[in-house]
């Protein structure tokens, strides 16, 4: 993970070594019984951030999440470092997902660049997307139904589990050749834990996955020029809006028309290279 993230530079690294070192006591990734599930940071301005896992075996999936909460302890650092108010401590979430995300894609990224065996190399390719380079066609037909179910409450059309089961099939089937095929995923709702535990938290996971995949462009593109002002975004702080600060830091502009279009480019390059894997000539 820290070869992975190295190109982030000195000061992201010291940060991650720090979290990292079994010695500060700052890990509690031990498995055990009554553990409470997932894994998650937590952290203020003033104060190390922590990192808690319900148990960490060192599958692909443990380092995976590691690396993606480990992503918001050293945001919060890098804050700490810079001096940043509390009161400027906080911002949308979307912002602090892109954050996770991006570096969650230099992973693969870089296991993949570094692995001989075409087998691994070919899993590593996939975890790109499947980890969270597409997670956007994952969260937008979520995102989409927790706001239907609302306004549909609201309206009085939904009145029971049949209302959102029917709702559930009728967004998904746009995003999803499956749910025409297999009647039971009109129950996906049910499994949808943070519509439950964090109401409207999944459109994070949308912009955050469409901004991750402009921070790869930039980075794959000029990583010297990107790299220093990815850093100094990460422990600025919220002291302007969001637009501003992509603006300000990476020229970033998230009205631009091409937003979208370029950023999918990057997922329609990944799938080219997998398509070749899967059917070599």
């Amino acid at each position: 993970m820290r070869d992975a993230l190295a190109p982030l530079g000195p000061e992201y690294g010291e940060e991650l070594a720090r979290l990292l070192d079994p010695a500060n006591g700052r890990l509690d990734i031990v498995p055990g019984i009554n553990r409470k599930s997932g894994g998650f940071s937590k952290g203020f301005i003033g104060f190390d951030s922590v990192f808690y896992s319900v148990g960490f075996a060192g599958s692909y999936n443990d380092v995976r999440g590691l690396t993606h909460e480990s992503t918001h302890a050293i945001n919060r650092q890098l804050m700490n470092r810079n001096h940043v108010l509390p009161a400027y401590a906080s911002g949308p979430n979307y912002l602090f997902e892109s954050f996770a995300i991006f570096n969650e894609l230099l992973l693969p990224d870089y296991l993949g660049s570094h692995e001989t065996d075409p087998i691994r190399k070919q899993f590593y390719l996939e975890q790109f997307l499947d980890g969270k380079g597409m997670i956007m066609f994952v969260a937008a037909p979520e995102a989409a139904l927790e706001q239907a179910i609302y306004d549909g409450v609201a309206q009085g059309g939904i009145k029971g589990a049949d209302e959102i089961d029917a709702l559930t099939k009728g967004i998904y089937s746009r995003f999803s050749i499956w749910p025409d095929k297999h009647d039971e995923l009109k129950n996906e709702w049910m499994r949808l834990s943070l519509m439950y535990e964090d109401p409207f938290y999944y459109i994070n996971y949308v912009y955050g996955g469409l901004l991750a995949l402009k921070f790869y462009e930039l980075y794959t593109r000029d990583p010297k020029q990107f790299i220093p002002r990815y850093i100094a975004l990460m422990s600025n702080g919220f002291d302007a809006p969001p637009g501003a600060l992509l603006k300000r830091f990476l020229d970033i502009d998230l009205n631009d028309p091409r937003f979208v279009s370029d950023t999918c480019r990057i997922l329609e390059g990944k799938l080219q290279q997998l398509e070749a894997i899967y059917s070599p000539r």
